[in-house]
């Protein structure tokens, strides 16, 4: 009996000495060994398979630390940085973006993006174009939607010496389809019934639809650790499909120089793309 005893608590003794912590990385490796302490972002730990040695890592590469006891610490709350912040961030693979500077121009613009694939995505965009940013004679305004495919050259991010690799971090090109309605006034010079010598002037309202695609590239930059800020520009082009059986007004009628919104600036038949929108990344 005494036998017994002593066996159930060599063995005992034996599991408390051996007893491992694990350490676990945001990339899902595990180091096992003897946290000695964590202290000033600095977790001290002599791994199992270098025991001569007390080893220090950044809470930063880390999730959670796992004790023998099964208390559990997780980093990013318990010792919440910048660095940490990011690499948490670095696996959404969703963004919800809006123009910063549309809103005082009189233009909304809303667009959500997320992944198709391994550094690949797609992008819907839907805006109300205002007044404000067309010519005051033509009394302009419309709305536009988008599709844009974009192939991102991932890059790390270097803080501190350490990398974090968000998805969507990098610069990118890809292709945008649009689909743009717009309202606006024009002279249209008619003919009497009396003598085709004889003019006058109507001013018309008139509906054209100005689909186009554009080539596009840019950059992807995350500036906090879930926002995301996107610089990008384009060219391309399309037709105007102006919406009247009237001959005279669809041979007459001058689509206004403008700034649709506050990403693209529209010269028939060539069109020059440049956007600036803000991003919030989603899980």
């Amino acid at each position: 009996m005494l036998r017994t005893i002593i066996i159930v608590i060599l063995l005992c003794t034996t599991k408390l000495i051996f007893a491992q912590d694990t350490l676990v990385s945001w990339y899902e490796e595990s180091f096992t060994g003897k946290i000695q302490s964590i202290k000033s972002n600095i977790v001290s730990i002599i791994l199992e398979e270098d025991t001569d040695k007390v080893s220090r890592i950044h809470t930063s590469e880390l999730q959670k630390a796992i004790y023998s006891n099964g208390e559990v610490i997780y980093f990013f709350d318990d010792y919440p940085d910048i660095v940490t912040k990011l690499k948490k961030s670095s696996k959404r693979k969703q963004k919800i973006a809006f123009s910063p500077i549309g809103a005082p121009f009189n233009h909304f613009y809303l667009g959500y993006e997320h992944l198709i694939g391994k550094n690949q995505t797609l992008e819907y965009q839907a805006g109300y174009i205002g007044k404000l940013l067309m010519p005051i004679e033509k009394n302009a305004w419309g709305f536009h939607t988008n599709i844009l495919w974009k192939s991102i050259f991932s890059e790390p991010m270097r803080i501190s010496g350490l990398s974090v690799r968000p998805k969507m971090q990098g610069a990118f090109y890809g292709f945008m389809l649009s689909i743009n309605y717009l309202h606006f006034k024009d002279n249209i010079m008619y003919h009497s019934d009396t003598s085709f010598y004889t003019t006058y002037e109507q001013t018309k309202k008139i509906n054209a639809i100005i689909p186009t695609i554009h080539f596009v590239f840019g950059y992807h930059q995350m500036i906090a650790p879930a926002v995301m800020i996107t610089y990008s520009a384009g060219l391309g082009g399309g037709p105007i499909l102006y919406l009247s059986s009237d001959e005279r007004l669809r041979n007459q009628a001058t689509l206004p120089e403008m700034a649709i919104g506050s990403q693209r600036f529209v010269s028939h038949p060539v069109s020059i793309n440049a956007m600036l929108t803000l991003g919030i990344l989603l899980r």
